[in-house]
């Protein structure tokens, strides 16, 4: 559950070896200036500028269009170290690093070895979305970190049986803190919010009867818990927009991309940018400034309902299909062709184990095994009623990777890296005799 003093130097020296190989990525790619953003990173960039100038999120049309977390820390960011692209790098730098760290400290927590910790660590450091998304200004790395650590901080006890309310005292308040750091996540990408609802499912239908009364309890607990910051924000959407507003007022263009006539045709389990049809365009074109965003983010989840309808049945069918195989792809993020190709080979074959691993893995039966399957099964669920890309996986990378370690870490050596210090193993060994002797 919790790391020893003792025991806290193995992973800072993982931060710092994350955070050198990082910085060759950042070196090898990613902008070099502000102009060049575009996209989802030039908006990010300009709420957070404009929440460094004004302290308010969003900019006329886009309210609630983005989720908020990670535009706000940035903006808080370049309030103390300039605005910069270095600065702005340095951030995803950062947080890049933190998500090996967290993988490690995920893994260590599974199996009490830092050769898992070291493994899992090195799985986040090859993945080559581990290289792109910390050089640019994305939120992924961010919702990675807390994601983690909402599993890390889930409690661990052991199998015996024994009254809730005392397994409540010794661990709720690291349920709450899992809520906490869940909540949080889904305020960077909403991508997991079935999850929450799935948690104290799993946790009643998956837990041993000596452990399903207090997973169920902890589940119940970081439902309540992460609900106050989604609550925080919901409200906040409410006094700006005079409208309910959940999270996003992005989802219907979500929805609608991915639905549309075109992707449907000719990019199957995708995404595409499509203009909408005249008829619904004119309704958002007919309605005031003030109310636009949210009758445009109803219309075109209209629209996308309206495409589903007269689409064929293959089409369809096919592209659900797709969607869970294009989020669960072990692919790479850039083309190669050439000696590129040296390259490319070994990465899909370490993703390829990784993902496999993982999957095989969760038949155990670990204490954090409910809400890692609900991440999976929630975040299935978001990629079919949007859309599936790998870099909406990726946020689930650390606690991938540190699950995935457990069925290698045995055959490592046994470098002195791994092994415990002398003074620990002195004391183990004085123990040993006065217990046991």
């Amino acid at each position: 559950m919790k790391i020893k003093t003792r025991e806290v130097f193995p992973f800072l020296f993982i931060l710092v070896t994350a955070l050198i190989l990082g910085g060759i990525a950042q070196f090898a790619v990613g902008p070099t200036s502000f102009d060049s953003l575009s996209g989802d990173q030039g908006d990010y960039q300009r709420l957070a500028v404009n929440f460094r100038s004004t302290g308010a999120f969003g900019e006329p049309g886009q309210l609630a269009y983005r989720a908020p977390l990670y535009p706000i820390i940035l903006g808080n960011v370049y309030s103390r170290l300039g605005t910069s692209i270095v600065v702005a790098r340095a951030v995803n730098w950062f947080l890049a690093g933190l998500m090996a760290t967290v993988a490690a400290m995920l893994a260590y927590n599974l199996s009490h070895s830092l050769k898992a910790a070291w493994l899992a660590a090195a799985f986040v450091c090859l993945n080559s979305y581990w290289w792109l998304l910390q050089t640019e200004l994305m939120p992924e790395n961010l919702a990675a970190v807390l994601l983690g650590l909402a599993v890390w901080c889930w409690p661990s006890f052991s199998g015996r049986s024994r009254g809730v309310g005392r397994r409540i005292e010794k661990h709720g308040a690291w349920a709450a803190a899992s809520g906490l750091c869940f909540g949080l996540s889904l305020l960077c990408k909403p991508t997991f919010l079935p999850a929450l609802v799935l948690l104290p499912l799993l946790a009643a239908l998956l837990s041993s009867s000596s452990q399903r009364q207090s997973q169920v309890v902890f589940a119940l607990i970081v439902l309540l818990v992460a609900a106050v910051p989604l609550g925080g924000w919901t409200y906040r959407n409410y006094r700006v927009l005079d409208a309910w507003v959940p999270l996003t007022t992005g989802s219907g263009e979500v929805f609608w991309g991915a639905h549309a006539p075109e992707t449907i045709a000719n990019a199957k389990g995708s995404w595409t940018n499509q203009e909408l049809p005249a008829e619904f365009q004119a309704r958002i074109d007919a309605e005031e400034e003030i109310g636009r965003e949210i009758i445009s983010s109803k219309v075109r989840w209209e629209a996308g309902w309206a495409s589903l309808r007269v689409a064929s049945l293959t089409d369809c069918v096919w592209h659900f299909v797709l969607k869970p195989l294009r989020l669960w792809s072990p692919s790479v993020y850039f083309d190669a062709t050439g000696l590129w190709w040296g390259l490319k080979l070994p990465l899909l074959l370490v993703n390829s184990i990784v993902l496999g691993t993982f999957f095989y893995q969760l038949r155990r039966n670990y204490i954090v095994r409910p809400m890692v399957l609900a991440l999976v099964i929630g975040l299935t669920l978001s990629a079919l009623i949007f859309w599936g890309t790998i870099r909406f996986q990726y946020v689930m990378l650390p606690i991938i990777a540190s699950i995935a370690a457990q069925a290698y870490y045995h055959y490592l050596p046994d470098l002195a890296i791994f092994k415990i210090s002398r003074r620990k193993r002195k004391r183990e060994e004085k123990f040993r005799q006065v217990k046991f002797e």
